[in-house]
């Protein structure tokens, strides 16, 4: 569970990052534009995590009280 969400985490900075530098380096910046490339990375993380504990429940290990 913790590999995962690290993977997702590391994955989303660094696609946070490159929309970023995108919206920086288009001519006319539009924060709009920006806001929501931003969002559709949130949101395919958050698909992305659901895919994962979905498909991966047999292997990832389940939390001990």
């Amino acid at each position: 569970m913790h590999r995962l969400n690290r993977m997702l985490l590391v994955g989303g900075a660094g696609l946070a990052f490159g929309a970023v530098g995108l919206a920086l380096i288009n001519s006319p910046f539009n924060p709009v534009l920006l806001g929501i490339n931003l969002g559709a990375i949130g949101l395919g993380l958050l698909m992305g995590k659901g895919i994962g504990l979905f498909m991966f429940r047999r292997i990832l290990p389940k939390a001990s009280k």
